[in-house]
């Protein structure tokens, strides 16, 4: 009985897991991006500017600078924890190397075109601050994987304000991202997080939601 109950035990959990799977696979990715812990479509979570991929919601980058795992918003794994804690790694020009600093959303096989949702759209994302920054934290999305062709928004200050430990939703208005540079019709990059200091955080769900074009403040 107790080989029963395990195997049955088993496949609940393989049948749970193709269905969370699935599900994500089904889903637009034109406003979808990463939901359940799961990337959507062509979309591709990883460190380092894929450099490092994440195998099992795992990875770090050199000397453990920017480490990923899971974590749990409603169930084991439908949540990503990033925690930055930066070596003083340097490029081969002698600065900063941001690179092992920085967790990209990407699509490597096709552009997404936003252009008709910029003014009634926003980035959204649920995030859990577990250690507030305290240095400089950049979110930027890209477009036709050109990092001219890149828009950054400062973002410190708004973790900081968010309650500590607790799960919120943060909406980013596209229109916040219109510099000029990027073009809304060819993004390729989603969510490019970078933090100049030590944090830690969890991710859930990162996709499109309406946003009242009389309500944007960047």
């Amino acid at each position: 009985m107790k080989k029963i109950s395990l195997l049955s035990f088993l496949f609940v959990a393989l049948s749970l897991f193709v269905s969370v799977f699935a599900s994500a696979q089904n889903l637009d990715a034109n406003a979808n991006y990463y939901i359940r812990g799961n990337n959507v479509g062509p979309w591709q979570f990883a460190l380092q500017f894929g450099q490092v991929e994440l195998q099992d919601k795992n990875a770090k980058t050199a000397k453990g600078s920017l480490i990923a795992k899971p974590a749990k918003k409603n169930s084991i794994g439908d949540a990503l924890r990033l925690t930055w804690n930066p070596k003083g790694i340097k490029n081969e020009w002698g600065s900063e190397n941001k690179n092992v600093l920085t967790a990209t959303l990407t699509n490597s096989q096709w552009h997404t075109d936003l252009s008709s949702v910029v003014n009634g759209a926003a980035l959204s994302f649920d995030i859990r601050v577990i250690k507030p920054p305290k240095k400089v934290v950049e979110l930027t999305m890209e477009s036709a994987w050109n990092w001219q062709q890149r828009s950054t928004i400062p973002l410190k200050n708004v973790l900081r304000r968010l309650p500590k430990k607790k799960w919120t939703t943060v909406p980013i208005p596209l229109k916040c991202f219109d510099n000029g540079k990027l073009d809304f019709s060819k993004i390729t990059t989603s969510f490019m997080l970078y933090s100049q200091g030590k944090m830690d955080i969890e991710i859930g769900d990162i996709r499109l939601t309406a946003f009242p074009a009389d309500k944007v403040k960047c």
